[in-house]
């Protein structure tokens, strides 16, 4: 009678898990460097209307008159989204599959790196959207602070 020990095990969980997590890396860090792979706007012009937006809101709140609808957006394929889903699928996916290796007690090494990418995409698609946001929080106080030049134009704020 002979048992199969972990090293004589062929670890398929481990190495599917190890593939996820290296596509989910490869599709982060593609859509990070590469992207954005959808038309945008100068970045001016964005400031702008969020500027504008928020000069009519504060008008509106002050003057009492009610705000108007928010449009729809136009439907379009938006390929940015669809790899930061694909992006965070296969991370999740290649946890998943790791930890099937492990409970499974196959090889430990192609389970353990699979946990490692996967997580590795994930955080690194996470933190640098938090990046992004703290940038864009500072921006949003900067303009803040620059209200009085907002209002300048409007009668009765002079």
């Amino acid at each position: 009678m002979t048992t199969a020990t972990t090293s004589d095990r062929t670890s398929f969980a481990g190495l599917a898990g190890f593939a996820f997590g290296a596509l989910a890396l490869l599709v982060v860090l593609v859509h990070h460097f590469g992207g954005p792979f959808n038309p945008q706007q100068e970045i001016g012009v964005t400031i702008g209307e969020i500027a504008g937006d928020i000069r009519q809101a504060a008008i509106a709140k002050v003057t009492g008159t009610p705000m108007p609808a928010p449009e729809p957006k136009p439907e379009f394929v938006d390929y940015d989204r669809i790899l930061k889903i694909v992006g965070s699928a296969a991370g999740a996916l290649a946890i998943i599959i790791g930890l099937i290796g492990l409970i499974r007690r196959e090889d430990r090494n192609p389970a353990v790196y699979a946990i490692g990418l996967g997580a590795g995409a994930i955080a690194f698609q996470w933190l640098s959207w938090v990046v992004l946001i703290i940038c864009g929080v500072v921006l949003l106080v900067s303009i803040m602070n620059n209200f009085g030049d907002f209002f300048s134009g409007f009668p009765g704020f002079d």
